[in-house]
């Protein structure tokens, strides 16, 4: 199955490289990261900057992809009644003269939207210099965790750029950070593994998949085609399935397949020592994927090797099963 990620796009920051390994297996310690209330605290201290509105660019490693149209519609309509009543916090871009939006991105777009309609726009800011890309990505993430707009397909998309451009050497140095487990995400991860097709379904409407509901629409394209997931992901989205009722909607999907209705017992042979073989019964489970293998006196690994050769027997076979 061809595979793609052409949503993703990639950053021109410079990477940071953290953890990276020292002499004697010995790696340096990592500094500890400035927190968003410190950076967002304006002093008298602090200079406020009129910002023009076209040289400012988005976090490269900010989690959000995704922004409501109406919340910066209703952030315009408050920007233009009240003014901007505190500054968006910006460092250094990697061009002279840019500068890049640390916090403050829905300010940032209703102001771009008002100077879209004609009205010159600029925006207040105060610079923090000095920002790695670590920085960015660990700021961005706690302003949107502690706004609870954060989505898996925003974690899959920034972290495969932060490990594209080495900012993270490793999916667990970003599990370290964010504290998760590398079982979850490494399934967040596979977002960027379905294909283009499917990542645009999920693009319109990330809110509506989980990692848990990918890997349904994973487990149906490997059983069907990229064509059949997309249009899994289509109904997800439209009709905004629980984990469970995409767990239903694909068992639905699977029975439509060729064949699937004579799809029952298949008894096979299986030459477990080198002077016999054993009797074994196979069975399709109720996801359709895998299959249960009754046998007696097989080791793990006998068992795993058969259910790998009815496997490929199953699928070659489908027509000729019954029950």
């Amino acid at each position: 199955m061809k595979k793609s990620s052409g949503l993703i796009q990639q950053s021109t920051a410079a990477p940071l490289a953290v953890g990276v390994p020292l002499g004697l297996g010995v790696k340096p310690p990592i500094p500890a990261a400035p927190r968003l209330d410190e950076i967002e605290k304006v002093t008298s201290e602090d200079k406020i900057l009129d910002l023009e509105i076209d040289k400012l660019d988005d976090n490269p490693y900010g989690p959000r992809t995704k922004y409501d149209q109406q919340e910066i519609a209703d952030m315009l309509v408050s920007v233009t009644t009240y003014g901007q009543l505190s500054p968006i916090i910006v460092t250094e871009g990697a061009k002279p003269g840019r500068f890049i939006v640390v916090a403050g991105g829905k300010r940032r777009r209703a102001l771009a939207l008002r100077n879209e309609q004609g009205h010159a726009a600029t925006i207040k800011g105060v610079l923090r210099p000095g920002l790695t890309p670590r920085d960015l990505y660990l700021l961005a993430n706690e302003e949107n965790e502690r706004r609870s707009d954060h989505t898996d397909y925003d974690r899959a998309l920034v972290w495969k750029r932060l490990l594209d451009d080495r900012v993270y050497q490793s999916i667990e140095d970003i599990c370290n950070e964010v504290g998760c487990t590398r079982s979850t995400a490494s399934k967040i991860l596979a977002f960027n593994d379905l294909p283009l097709v499917v990542l645009r379904v999920i693009d319109d409407n990330p809110k509506s998949f989980t990692y848990n509901v990918v890997q349904e629409i994973r487990s149906l394209i490997n059983a069907t085609d990229e064509e059949t997931g997309a249009r899994f992901a289509e109904e997800i989205s439209e009709r905004k399935l629980s984990v469970r009722d995409t767990a239903e909607a694909k068992r639905k999907y699977l029975s439509r397949r060729p064949g699937a209705a004579k799809r029952g017992r298949l008894k096979v042979w299986f030459q477990a020592t080198a002077d016999g073989g054993v009797s074994v019964v196979a069975k399709e489970r109720k996801d359709g994927n895998l299959f249960v293998v009754e046998a007696a006196g097989l080791t793990t690994d006998q068992k795993r090797e058969l259910t790998a050769t009815i496997e490929e027997y199953y699928k070659a076979n489908a027509e000729k099963v019954s029950t």
